[in-house]
């Protein structure tokens, strides 16, 4: 009888390894003898420094990146909407000059403890008294309404500096001054963001 030789079953093809991605650890921060004498310095000082401090150096900055973003725009590019249903430049600008003047106008109380009086408003309404604030100023020409924008801005640096550090209590965010004040830089960073995305996508 003749032998049948087993047919040899297909090797079966090897699994590819699987390469594991490891990404790379994040660097430790710099240690602060590292840095430049200029930012030592300034670094140290934030650390240091009170509440009022930092709300006073927050304000600065959340406004410097406002006109960082318009900076060399011009009147008629101000004027350019946004988007659909959407303000322009000129008409952002002036709701943010509003909404110093606003806290200028409740610092007083606020530093007794009453109520914001904005508070109590709900999202939806937003729209509709952003508007209403913006009736007042919305003839203001671009010129006018960067002029305004520093002007409320150095208005209330300089009624916040008069306010001491003391009783600390009215710095805090659970507190209606320290509460209006803090919401102010992250709405200038916001604003000026839409404004730098609208200019790297549309062109100013």
């Amino acid at each position: 009888m003749k032998r049948v030789r087993a047919k040899k079953q297909a090797a079966r093809p090897k699994r590819a390894t699987k390469l594991r991605v490891v990404k790379p650890a994040a660097p430790p921060p710099r240690p602060l003898a590292s840095l430049a004498p200029e930012e030592r310095a300034f670094g140290s000082a934030l650390v240091t420094a009170t509440s009022r401090e930092r709300i006073l150096f927050e304000l600065r900055r959340g406004r410097a990146s406002v006109h960082a973003a318009i900076k060399g725009m011009s009147a008629a590019a101000a004027e350019r909407p946004l988007g659909p249903d959407k303000w322009c430049t000129r008409e952002i600008v002036l709701h943010l000059a509003s909404r110093d003047q606003a806290r200028l106008r409740e610092m007083e109380s606020a530093l007794r403890g009453v109520e914001i009086s904005w508070r109590v408003h709900a999202d939806s309404e937003w729209p509709r008294l952003n508007e209403a604030d913006l009736a007042d100023l919305r003839h203001h020409s671009w010129d006018e309404a960067i002029a305004l924008l520093e002007l409320t801005r150095e208005r209330l640096l300089e009624s916040i500096e008069s306010v001491p550090d003391e009783p600390a209590e009215v710095w805090a965010e659970t507190h209606p001054f320290g509460w209006m004040l803090r919401g102010l830089p992250p709405h200038d960073r916001h604003h000026a963001d839409q404004i730098k995305r609208w200019i790297t996508t549309r062109g100013a």
